[in-house]
């Protein structure tokens, strides 16, 4: 492709000398006002975001979890009715920014057809005369080499893309190999050992201080702290999700951890309490029993089998831990 277009480029330097540079100050000029219009409207969208936020918009999980609930209490047939976002403004670009962006889609359109007029007629007013064969040369030689030069010009924003997605692919495997506490499943007397441990979330961040302990199997051990002192990170190191940054320590046997927010799944009681495990009748209710949800499940209109929303929207705060207890 490269030989093809320095082909071109000399067949038409040949015929009309200098002038072959114009097929490359279009394209460049029609490359350059397009990034410069779509920059500022851009910016133009960015700004009404900001000023126009509603006052229900927050984080995607929010969002996601907005739409849930819509579809859990089957509510579409309200919020999909137009009157009901009337007060809603929408944002429209201004007028001389859509001219522009219609303007420069048109020239973008016909960049080679244009190029290949202003260089023929800008030769014929300097140069004189030319013959038809050689305006049919110039037209079939000019249009490939405008669409080189467009696609020369699009490199630069190729690269960039290219740049952050390097940047942001290797802050994921920075991160994936991260160090963390050891696990083994083989038990003994210990069930944790920390040997000047020192757990951190990150560069810059929240960081606990050289932590050395051991955990006999079978104790009975509570973290007791003030507000904000570490007491969920510690949790979250131990269970291997908060990365080690020195010391060693591993723990042994397996693990079951119920955070302070509990996480409930979109459905049923049964299918929360067995995730993914296969239903034994007996052992099953003796641990709902056990987390002193029975007499729940006699409430509930389908018993084990009734619906659960996602994030439970239907249980109470201690229904919440019970059923991730269970």
């Amino acid at each position: 492709m490269a030989v093809a277009q320095i082909l071109n480029a000399w067949v038409t330097a040949n015929k009309i000398g200098w002038r072959a540079l114009v097929p490359v100050v279009v394209a460049f000029a029609h490359w350059l006002c397009s990034h410069l219009v779509a920059a500022k409207v851009e910016q133009l969208r960015e700004q009404n975001q900001v000023d126009a936020k509603p006052a229900f918009c927050g984080y995607f999980s929010s969002t996601l979890q907005n739409i849930r609930t819509v579809k859990f209490y089957a509510w579409e047939d309200i919020f999909g009715n137009d009157s009901a976002w009337s007060g809603v403004r929408r944002y429209k670009l201004p007028m001389v920014w859509r001219a522009l962006q219609f303007g420069l889609d048109l020239v973008g359109c016909a960049t080679a057809e244009l190029s290949a007029a202003l260089a023929i007629t800008s030769y014929i007013s300097t140069a004189g005369s030319i013959s038809y064969l050689d305006v049919t040369l110039l037209i079939s030689s000019i249009g490939p080499l405008t669409s080189f030069t467009t696609t020369l010009t699009g490199l630069n924003r190729r690269l960039t893309d290219f740049k952050t997605t390097k940047a942001k692919l290797q802050e994921f495997f920075d991160a994936d190999s991260a160090n963390y506490i050891d696990r083994s499943l083989a038990t003994g007397e210990l069930a944790v050992d920390l040997e000047e441990c020192v757990f951190s979330w990150g560069a810059d961040t929240y960081s606990l201080a050289p932590i050395a302990l051991q955990i006999k199997a079978g104790d009975f051990v509570t973290v007791v702290g003030r507000v904000g002192s570490g007491k969920s990170s510690f949790l979250s190191a131990i269970c291997g999700e908060m990365p080690l940054t020195g010391g060693r320590g591993c723990v042994y046997g397996r693990i079951g951890y119920v955070q302070q927010k509990p996480w409930i799944m979109n459905g049923t009681f049964r299918e929360n309490v067995l995730m993914g495990a296969d239903f034994d009748e007996v052992y099953f209710w003796r641990v709902v029993d056990a987390c002193a949800l029975a007499a729940d499940v006699r409430q509930f209109p389908k018993g084990d089998l009734t619906m659960i929303g996602t994030n439970g929207v239907n249980l109470s705060g201690g229904q919440k831990v019970r059923l991730a207890l269970a």
